[in-house]
């Protein structure tokens, strides 16, 4: 008998339990495409080295830059049971770019560098003065071309640059 009142308790707590987890299923909110979408790009930058990502709606690609130690096959392979899960697959696919962390940083100091040389030649009421910024590593980093009725000469500059940007460097 006691048998019995047991069996009858885990079928009763069964049955309940499998009505209530459907209730609040249904008590959840439907997910709108972006949300879902939202939720796919974050699992990739919750769980990847990621650097940068889009989403192209006009041809439905999910763009990733991601760190070129990442296993690519493998992180398509997520991404793709990603956008299946949240019932997307057949509005998007999944494209990769690789790139190299180091390299990244190099070309954001780069960056940074050269907006603290437009920003000093703006401030100093430097005019005539141009600028290129050299991102092959055998050339020097900044070209200036300073014409010959600037207030400022390109030696006078290249040394005031040099000055800013160890005293940039050192903070």
């Amino acid at each position: 008998m006691m048998k019995k009142g047991i069996l009858f308790l885990v079928i009763v707590s069964f049955i309940v339990l499998l009505f209530s987890t459907n209730l609040v299923k249904e008590a959840e909110p439907e997910l709108s495409e972006d949300e879902r979408l939202s939720k796919v790009i974050d699992y990739a930058w919750d769980n990847y080295d990621i650097f940068a990502s889009s989403v192209e709606c006009e041809n439905s690609e999910v763009f990733f830059d991601i760190d070129d130690q990442i296993d690519q096959h493998e992180f398509i392979a997520t991404m793709e049971n990603k956008l299946e899960e949240y019932d997307l697959p057949d509005r998007y696919f999944i494209s990769i770019k690789r790139s190299n962390a180091e390299e990244l940083e190099l070309q954001q100091i780069k960056e940074d560098m050269e907006i603290h040389v437009s920003d000093y030649i703006k401030e100093n009421g430097y005019e005539g003065v141009e600028f290129e910024v050299n991102y092959e590593s055998k050339k020097p980093l900044f070209t200036f071309y300073v014409a010959d009725d600037a207030n400022v000469s390109k030696e006078e500059l290249e040394k005031e640059i040099h000055s800013l940007l160890q005293f940039k460097g050192n903070k």
